[in-house]
């Protein structure tokens, strides 16, 4: 069978819909799967700098944010930027910043708030595991011991892990409620 049978690298294909390639939505997905590491990292700043609480009242520049939680403001704009970006926030360029729906999720005074989830999800105390998972499949012994140097309950009581293992307390205890309150509880199987 040569490539035009097989409908395979020849212009026919492009605009066959009998194509052993993907259609433009699949591409699309397959882009946001690729990016989502760095979708999850901004994320997890919302929520370590706690944007969803600063913006609760309303709108706040990323000036007057960077100054309550002493960061740079140039990174700060930035990184509220790509928050903007994601529909976290929407910008004014004169009001500043202002919270939607979806970064709501994340305020802390929200009983399904999931401002620790995103903080322990996407911190290095699972982040880190999850960047070996290759060395998991090869080897099919876990990474985490070799990635944190130790296993993640030790990384939560280290200065370096404290404040994920007390957002790890939370998550799991906010997913416990969730989940016995009618929700979907989220049953993550372990990488190591």
């Amino acid at each position: 069978m040569n490539d035009s049978e097989m409908n395979v690298g020849t212009p026919e294909s492009a605009s066959s819909s009998r194509t052993l390639f993907g259609g433009e939505k699949d591409y699309a997905a397959m882009y946001s799967m690729i990016c989502a590491h760095s979708v999850a990292q901004i994320v997890r700043c919302a929520a370590l700098f706690s944007f969803a609480d600063h913006l609760a009242a309303g709108p706040a520049t990323a000036e007057a944010v960077a100054r309550v939680e002493g960061l740079d403001v140039n990174a700060t704009f930035r990184l509220m930027r790509a928050c903007a970006a994601y529909g976290l926030m929407s910008y004014d360029k004169d009001r500043g910043f202002s919270a939607t729906p979806l970064l709501a999720t994340l305020r802390t005074d929200d009983p399904r708030s999931l401002c620790a989830m995103a903080m322990v999800q996407a911190g290095h105390g699972h982040w880190a595991p999850w960047g070996r998972l290759d060395e998991v499949i090869r080897t099919g012994r876990p990474q985490t011991e070799v990635a944190l140097g130790s296993s993640l309950w030790a990384y939560f009581a280290t200065a370096a892990g404290a404040r994920e293992g007390q957002a790890f307390s939370q998550a799991i205890g906010r997913n416990h409620r969730y989940a016995h309150a009618g929700g979907r509880p989220t049953d993550r199987h372990r990488l190591g």
